[in-house]
């Protein structure tokens, strides 16, 4: 039975192939539509800018490869979304892998912080804007409590528009007054 399926999956590959120019990564060798290119080299940009290898960054979820392009992937690489609202431009502390916020009044907001209650290390989620928002991630900003504070990879400000998105990890270890780190994933 085991072998049928690898035989059919090889089959639909080949046919792929030829019809929709699958392609191998020369990196991860995993095989994606030529379409999906310039995404799939986003998510190593990510890697390379976290520091990350392949084996301790999911590639793949499910059989899909972790595309991001209009978010059409999100919820099979994150999980169930969560929407959270800012107040006083700080954001609640999330429970999900991916959290939509809601800017607090109007379409722009600032993100000083993240409320901290128990949060593991390593804790990391993508956070999107709601989609009519713009966020503006602030770079260890004196407007959260220290504790609370974001750090960006960037070492500035950076917004997330609709559409785009940033990665935020927990890291109290490396930076205790600034623990939130966020990149840019657009």
């Amino acid at each position: 039975m085991v072998l049928e399926i690898d035989e059919r999956i090889a089959r639909l590959e080949e046919r792929l192939e030829k019809s929709q120019r699958l392609e191998k990564c020369h990196r991860c060798d995993d095989r994606f539509l030529a379409s999906s290119a310039e995404s799939h080299g986003k998510v190593h940009a990510l890697q390379d800018e976290l520091g990350l290898t392949n084996d301790r960054f999911p590639r793949r979820v499910g059989g899909l490869d972790m595309v991001i392009d209009g978010h059409s992937h999100i919820d099979h690489v994150f999980g169930r979304t969560e929407e959270l609202t800012l107040a006083s431009d700080v954001m609640p502390q999330p429970r999900r892998k991916h959290v939509i916020l809601n800017a607090e009044s109007g379409t722009t907001d600032d993100l000083d912080g993240i409320t901290v209650r128990n949060v593991v290390e390593g804790f990391a989620f993508l956070l999107s804007p709601k989609s009519t928002d713009t966020i503006t991630i602030k770079h260890k900003n004196a407007g959260a409590s220290s504790g609370e504070r974001m750090s960006s990879t960037t070492g500035a400000d950076f917004s997330a528009a609709p559409g785009e998105s940033a990665l935020i990890w927990y890291d109290s270890v490396s930076d205790s007054t600034n623990p939130w780190h966020a990149a840019p994933f657009i």
